[in-house]
C-alpha cells in the first residue's frame, strides 16, 4: 500500500499504547494541563487490560484505610522481601509502595475510574507480612452505554470468557450461572443477566453493555480520556522515535502510520511508551527467555515489543534480568471455528477445585494444583529437566465436569461432547484408556490416582499440600468438606486437558529511573523518553506476590511519568515526605 507523507502534528506529550498504563499516563497528563496525543496500533483500545480481571495490588490504599484495615508498611516490605528474595530491587519497590496509594486516589478524584476493595488474600499469605485482605482493588462495573459509539472501540475479551459471545460475567456471576438449575438465587441471577444482554443486542449494541473486570477498568479510563478531550488515534502504528541529533539524543517525537499517511508528530515534552511488552515477538522471546520461549501467550496479538524495540534503537537499555522474564500461566490450546488457536489461560476457575489433579509426562503429580498460575507454570518448566517436556495434563472425572469449569468447558454435557470431538478434551471410561490417549504410562497414572484418592478422601494432600494455603481454599469449593480443594477421582468417565507453559505478559523491560525515564547503557536518562506498563522492567522482578501486580504498577508508573512531565520533581518531594511521615509516625 502506498503511503503519503503529511504535515507535522505537534503536542506536549505523545503516549504510545492505550492499555491501562498508557491511558493513565494520557489522562493524568491532560488533567495536569498538558496537551496529549494517544496512539494505539490496533483498531481497539484497552490492550491486555480488557483480558484481565481488572484487579490492582495496592498496599496501603485509601479504601482499605477507610475500612479500618491495618496493614503497616513494614509488613508489606517484609512480604515483598520474602516473595522476591535475592531479585528484590528495593529502591523500585519502595517507589511503588509510595506511588500507588496517591495514584489511585488521584484517579478517583479526577476521572470516572472507581474501585472497590477485593476480598482476596495475597498469593503467598503464609509468608512473613502476607495479607488476608485489603491490598487488592478491583474496578467497579461500568455501563458501556456511557461510551456511546466509542463502545465499539473497546477491545472485547476473548469469546471463551464471554457468555453467548458478548455477555461479560465475573467469577461470582459464573458460579451462580452454573448453579441456575440448583438454586433460586442462581436462576434469578441468570434471568437478570440474560434479559439485560438480550435487550442490549435488540438495541443493536455490538456487545453487552454491562462491563465488568478489566473491561470496566479500561472503559472507565477510556471514558475519562475522552472527557479530557485527548485525541485518540487508533490503527496508528508508530514506526520510529525522532531524536534531535544532539549529544544526549533527546526524543522529540514519533513517525506514525495513520490513515494511510506517514505522519510526523512532534512532542514538546516527551514520548511515553506503553505498548504492552513483547509476548508476541518470537525473536525477542528467544533472546530474553531461557525457557518457555514458545509463543503461548494469552495476551492480545498486537503486543509485539514495539516500544521496547524503538527505545533500544534510541539508545535505551533493558533492565536487570528478572527472576523470570514472563508472568506465567498454564494454557491449553483451543482450535477455534476459524482455524486459529487460542491459548486459554487456566487462572482461577478450575485447578483449585476438588476432584482434579495435574500430572506430567511420566503420569505423576508434580505440583500443588491450586498454586497460583505463575507458580504452577514455573513448576511445569522446572519438571521438564526430568521428563524432557514442559507439557502436563489436568485430569478429572465426569463428576468434576458436571459441577465446575475445566478449561473452556463448563457444566454442559453437549459442550463437553463437542470439545471431545474437537480433541480439546480427552475422554475415556478407564484411566488406562485415558493414559493411552495422553501418552503417559498407564500404571503410573493409575498409581498416582490411587495414592491421591487415599488421602483426598480424608481431606489431606501430604505430597503437595493442596488446600493448605488460604489462597488455595479461597478458590476451592466452600461447600465441599473437609477440604474445599480435594476430592477423590473415584469413578469414570475420566477427562484430561493438555497444558503448556504460557504467559499473560512479559516482565523483562526497559531500564527506567524512578520517574519512568528510559535509561541508557551508561545509566543516564534519555531526555524526552519515558516507559511504563510492561514496557518498563517489572517492579516485581519476575515474581508474583498477589492479584493485580501487573495493573497496579502499570497505573502507578503511568501516573508517575505524567506527573513528572507536568510537575517535575515536585511529586518526588511529596512522596519522600509522605514516606518520612509513615516511617516516623
Amino acid at each position: 500500500m502506498n503511503m503519503t507523507s503529511s504535515q507535522d502534528f505537534e503536542t506536549d506529550v505523545v503516549v504510545v499504547g492505550a492499555g491501562a498504563a498508557g491511558m493513565t499516563a494520557a489522562l493524568v497528563a491532560a488533567s495536569e494541563g498538558l496537551q496529549v496525543l494517544l496512539l494505539e496500533k490496533s483498531p481497539v483500545v484497552g490492550g491486555c487490560t480488557t483480558y484481565s480481571a481488572g484487579v490492582c495490588w495496592v498496599p496501603g490504599n485509601h479504601l482499605a484505610e477507610a475500612a479500618g484495615v491495618q496493614d503497616p508498611p513494614e509488613n508489606v516490605r517484609r512480604y515483598m522481601e520474602a516473595c522476591i528474595g535475592e531479585h528484590l530491587d528495593r529502591e523500585r519497590v519502595e517507589r511503588y509502595l509510595a506511588l500507588a496509594p496517591p495514584a489511585f486516589q488521584y484517579l478517583e478524584a479526577h476521572s470516572e475510574v472507581r474501585f472497590a476493595l477485593r476480598a482476596m488474600c495475597d498469593y503467598y499469605p503464609e509468608l512473613p507480612g502476607g495479607s488476608q485482605h485489603g491490598r487488592p482493588l478491583e474496578s467497579l462495573a461500568f455501563d458501556g452505554q456511557r461510551l456511546g459509539p466509542a463502545l465499539a472501540h473497546l477491545r472485547m475479551p476473548p469469546p471463551e470468557f464471554l457468555v453467548w459471545g458478548g455477555m461479560m460475567v465475573t467469577g461470582g456471576d459464573a458460579t451462580q450461572l452454573m448453579a441456575w438449575k440448583q438454586s433460586w438465587k442462581g436462576f434469578t441471577h441468570a434471568v437478570k443477566l440474560s434479559t439485560q444482554y438480550l435487550w442490549d443486542r435488540l438495541r443493536r449494541y455490538p456487545r453487552g453493555t454491562r462491563l465488568v473486570l478489566g473491561s470496566a477498568l479500561a472503559a472507565r479510563l477510556y471514558r475519562s480520556v475522552l472527557d479530557r478531550q485527548v485525541p485518540v488515534w487508533r490503527e496508528a502504528e508508530v514506526r520510529s522515535l525522532l531524536q534531535d541529533g544532539g549529544p544526549e539524543g533527546r526524543v522529540v517525537g514519533v513517525q506514525v502510520s495513520h490513515q494511510n499517511q506517514l505522519r510526523t508528530v512532534r512532542a514538546r515534552k516527551a514520548v511515553v511508551l506503553a505498548t504492552g511488552g513483547f509476548p508476541h515477538n518470537a525473536e525477542m522471546r528467544q533472546r530474553y527467555f531461557s525457557a518457555g520461549a514458545e509463543v503461548n501467550s494469552a495476551t492480545p496479538a498486537s503486543s509485539t515489543g514495539d516500544g521496547i524495540a524503538m527505545a533500544l534503537s534510541a539508545g535505551g537499555a533493558m533492565g536487570r534480568a528478572p527472576a523470570t522474564p514472563a508472568f506465567w500461566s498454564p494454557v491449553s490450546h483451543l482450535t477455534r471455528a476459524d482455524g486459529s488457536t487460542y491459548h486459554y489461560p487456566h487462572l482461577i476457575m478450575d485447578r483449585s477445585k476438588p476432584g482434579l489433579i495435574a500430572v506430567n509426562a511420566h503420569g505423576v503429580r508434580f505440583v500443588n494444583e491450586a498454586l497460583n498460575y505463575h507458580g504452577f507454570a514455573q513448576a511445569m518448566l522446572a519438571q521438564a529437566s526430568t521428563t524432557g517436556t514442559t507439557a502436563a495434563y489436568l485430569v478429572a472425572t465426569q463428576a468434576h465436569l458436571d459441577q465446575y469449569c475445566f478449561g473452556v468447558s463448563h457444566p454442559n454435557r453437549r459442550l463437553q461432547a463437542s470439545l471431545v470431538r474437537q480433541g480439546y478434551l480427552l475422554k475415556a471410561d478407564t484411566l488406562g484408556e485415558l493414559a493411552q490417549q495422553m501418552g503417559v504410562p498407564a500404571d503410573a497414572l493409575a498409581q498416582t490416582v490411587l495414592e491421591f484418592n487415599t488421602h483426598a478422601q480424608g481431606g489431606a494432600d501430604p505430597d503437595f499440600g493442596k488446600g493448605d494455603s488460604a489462597y488455595n481454599r479461597m478458590l476451592g469449593d466452600p461447600e465441599h468438606r473437609p477440604n474445599p480443594c480435594l476430592a477423590p477421582l473415584a469413578q469414570g468417565p475420566f477427562y484430561a486437558i493438555r497444558l503448556h507453559p504460557g504467559d499473560i505478559g512479559t516482565c523483562h523491560g526497559l531500564d527506567t529511573d524512578l520517574h519512568g525515564r528510559v535509561l541508557s547503557h551508561a545509566g543516564s536518562a534519555i531526555p524526552g523518553l519515558y516507559a511504563c506498563g510492561n514496557d518498563m522492567n517489572s517492579v516485581m522482578s519476575g515474581m508474583y506476590p498477589g492479584a493485580g501486580i501487573t495493573l497496579g504498577p502499570a497505573i502507578a508508573f503511568g501516573y508517575a511519568t505524567a506527573m513528572h512531565l507536568a510537575r517535575g520533581d515536585a511529586l518526588q518531594a511529596r512522596v519522600t515526605n509522605s514516606n518520612c511521615v509513615q516511617a516516623c509516625g
